[in-house]
């Protein structure tokens, strides 16, 4: 049940369910979908690489999978988009691994954050508008080990060497979302990897420049990893429509080249 009299950290064009009808949100004028003159694209799960064409509107989490998983025989003849940096694997971890993350993390306790959103960061602290960082305050967790591990056996993640870890809780009580943005290619590397857990969702790219939309569902206890083009050209988000219940996301992040040449021990934040 959500306190009507509790503030939230929200601001710009961040909302959640105790700010929506604030007056800053109010003139924000936002609309429940405002992509129908983009191209719509769905990643195929059976495809390498190919996102196959929709229809542009919303979709809920329930037609997206369907369509993810049953279109591919009807979308042979159609263009699609190539989306060859995202990568999917379902099943990454097991349901008890999944209880056991979710249980320590709760005892851990989170971080009110923007958009409805709780989080709770480990790795260095920086202050990317000025480009300072220092080193972890909170360092990567023991319990995130096997993960880290785990990640090792993925032809695409040779060489990840994790830096830093951010987990973010989102529960659809909450009017829990996130908008789109482009994570920051200063600090972190190339690839992003992600652990998705207590709930399927739809992690949504989009491309300004050529009005693309990229829809790719992600199952629970699945794990996904983005890079390249997708990583540095789209931004990334998650419509609240695609929270429903409680979901947790694991990011794991590697360092840039610039973190990796020994840089960060010298920087501090003002």
């Amino acid at each position: 049940m959500i306190d009507v009299k509790q503030t939230c950290p929200c601001k710009g064009i961040r909302c959640c369910l105790l700010c929506q009808h604030s007056d800053r949100v109010r003139k924000l004028n936002r609309k429940a979908f405002p992509f129908e003159a983009y191209k719509a694209f769905i990643l195929c799960a059976r495809c390498i690489g190919i996102a196959h064409p929709l229809i542009p509107k919303f979709y809920s989490i329930a037609e997206l999978l369907d369509f993810q998983q049953n279109m591919h025989e009807s979308c042979q003849e159609l263009q699609g988009c190539s989306v060859q940096s995202v990568f999917l694997v379902d099943n990454f971890i097991s349901q008890k691994e999944e209880n056991d993350l979710q249980a320590t993390m709760d005892s851990v306790g989170w971080q009110p954050s923007q958009s409805g959103r709780r989080k709770q960061d480990y790795g260095p602290r920086a202050n990317f508008k000025k480009r300072k960082v220092k080193p972890a305050k909170r360092p990567l967790p023991d319990y995130a080990n096997f993960l880290f591990q785990r990640l090792t056996t993925i032809d695409c993640l040779n060489g990840f060497v994790p830096v830093e870890l951010s987990n973010l809780d989102y529960d659809s009580s909450r009017g829990s979302w996130i908008d789109f943005h482009k994570d920051d290619c200063w600090l972190w590397g190339d690839r992003i990897v992600t652990c998705n857990l207590l709930s399927d969702t739809v992690l949504s790219f989009l491309e300004d420049e050529t009005n693309t939309l990229i829809y790719v569902p992600l199952k629970r206890r699945s794990l996904c990893c983005f890079s390249g083009n997708v990583r540095v050209a789209f931004k990334h988000g998650i419509f609240p429509q695609h929270i429903v219940g409680r979901r947790i996301v694991m990011t794991i992040r590697e360092p840039s080249t610039w973190c990796q040449s020994g840089k960060l021990e010298n920087e501090n934040i003002p």
